[in-house]
């Protein structure tokens, strides 16, 4: 998979689809760190959960932790976040 070189923060809105990021990603840690299927789950869900935020670029790192902790928000108020 080739990745498009990026100014801002967030270098996987240069991916072309997040799924293929996800689905690479889990193959990698299951791999080269034998991560559990629960794990497994857990990242796929995760990452799925913050595709808004992933899908866009930041120019700080500022812009992206802000753009984080209102996903976080939004996810607390649909009752999907931890408390």
């Amino acid at each position: 998979m080739t990745y498009n070189e990026s100014t801002g923060v967030c270098t996987l809105a240069s991916v072309p689809r997040l799924d293929n990021f996800i689905d690479r990603f889990t193959k990698e840690r299951q791999y080269l760190k034998g991560v559990t299927p629960p794990t497994l789950a857990w990242y796929k869900y995760s990452l799925q959960a913050f595709s808004t935020v992933l899908q866009h670029e930041y120019e700080t790192g500022q812009d992206l932790k802000a753009a984080v902790i209102q996903r976080i928000r939004e996810l607390k108020t649909q009752g999907r976040g931890n408390n």
